[in-house]
């Protein structure tokens, strides 16, 4: 999976109270905000159950969200219990609950309180029974590249790059259907030796694609590879695709006229 990608969590230190989350890939920002200060604390990752790229655990009575945001109530297993949109008023009895939060980086909240969830027309209110404490996952889109791959014209250094796309993946389940687990691949550019920046790491498939080591064999191995190939190494394929052309200025033209 691909370690690059990174959400920074800070405390808000303004006028106002609550939880900055830092989206570094897609340059996004979001803020929800408490009744009073936090401590950001971190945490594991492994509680949630979709993948996420950080985790703190903060204590609160109520979260406060900046805009109207559909939130998505689960139990343990992932099963939607309930979704609630604009207008919202409902009310969820003592358990433990994972809110998925629709916002511009995807969030989780992990909650073992009664939950209740309110929003008007222009915020959401998120309040538990008492203060409490809130596990807040959180995973970027990764709609933008998020590291950047050099390689040599040699087929080997080629394939090793092209091999670390699958880093973008966030899973390999069934749930990779979801465009927010399959990221943007790397960046790669053109230079005088192979460099893999560390942090980039391929999931196990068990799937290994073997041809002769060429560049045509490499870009003519499948069709899909090569729009990929042909779209990363533009002045590369040009140069591949170039044919030998008749130059007809010199040759007579021959009118035919009908009978």
């Amino acid at each position: 999976m691909d370690k690059g990608v990174a959400i920074s969590y800070a405390a808000i230190d303004d006028e106002q109270t609550g939880l900055e989350l830092i989206d570094q890939v897609d340059r996004h920002r979001y803020v929800f905000h408490t009744p009073s200060d936090l401590t950001p604390r971190r945490t594991g990752t492994d509680q949630f159950e979709y993948p996420v790229d950080h985790a703190v655990e903060i204590r609160t009575e109520a979260i406060v969200l900046p805009s109207v945001a559909g939130v998505n109530i689960r139990n343990l297993d992932g099963e939607v219990l309930s979704r609630t949109e604009e207008f919202a008023d409902e009310s969820f009895p003592s358990g433990t609950y994972i809110l998925e939060l629709s916002a511009p980086i995807k969030v989780y909240l992990i909650v073992e309180s009664a939950v209740r969830i309110t929003a008007n027309g222009m915020q959401t209110h998120i309040t538990f029974a008492d203060e409490t404490a809130v596990s807040v996952g959180a995973r970027s889109r990764h709609q933008s590249p998020a590291a950047t791959i050099t390689t040599t014209e040699d087929p080997t250094d080629m394939m090793a790059a092209i091999s670390m796309f699958g880093s973008a993946l966030k899973t390999i389940g069934v749930e990779r259907s979801y465009p927010t687990l399959r990221g943007h691949p790397p960046t790669v550019e053109l230079g005088s030796e192979l460099d893999i920046p560390d942090g980039l790491e391929t999931p196990e498939t068990g799937v290994t694609i073997e041809i002769p080591p060429n560049i045509r064999s490499f870009m003519s191995s499948h069709r899909s590879r090569t729009i990929s190939v042909r779209r990363w190494f533009p002045e590369l394929s040009r140069r591949l695709s170039r044919r030998p052309t008749l130059n007809t200025g010199s040759i007579p033209r021959v009118g035919l006229r009908g009978g």
